[in-house]
């Protein structure tokens, strides 16, 4: 699969296209991306920026601030951590970036390729 030949979508931010980048490459061995899947990819992209960019403010400023009257609170980049990390695995599982659903859909490709085989052979 080239990797150019799946256009990125135009809302990626500059650094969800290195994940883009990324991934598009790791899906080139299974074979498993199609165009139809833009979308989708991209909306994990950014969530993997967003992810990344909370992750980095909260190093820095901490979980918790103290509001002017004295209140502590939660920093809001939790929220955006948070929700982030719940779209990467929804959509990180669809695309099989954990164990058990990348087994499923090597197994998939790999019956796929079997029954290919065979009616080439046939």
């Amino acid at each position: 699969m080239d990797s150019n030949k799946h256009k990125k979508p135009p809302f990626l931010t500059v650094k969800a296209r290195k994940y883009w980048d990324f991934l598009i490459e790791m899906f080139q061995d299974i074979e498993a991306f199609h165009s139809i899947d833009t979308l989708q990819l991209g909306i994990l992209c950014n969530s993997l920026q967003d992810y990344a960019e909370a992750t980095k403010v909260l190093e820095k400023a901490g979980r918790y601030y103290t509001t002017g009257s004295g209140l502590h609170r939660l920093h809001p980049a939790n929220q955006v951590q948070g929700d982030s990390l719940k779209t990467i695995k929804e959509l990180g599982a669809a695309f099989g970036l954990n164990f058990k659903s990348r087994e499923s859909l090597l197994n998939v490709f790999a019956l796929k390729r079997e029954m290919d085989e065979l009616d080439r052979i046939l």
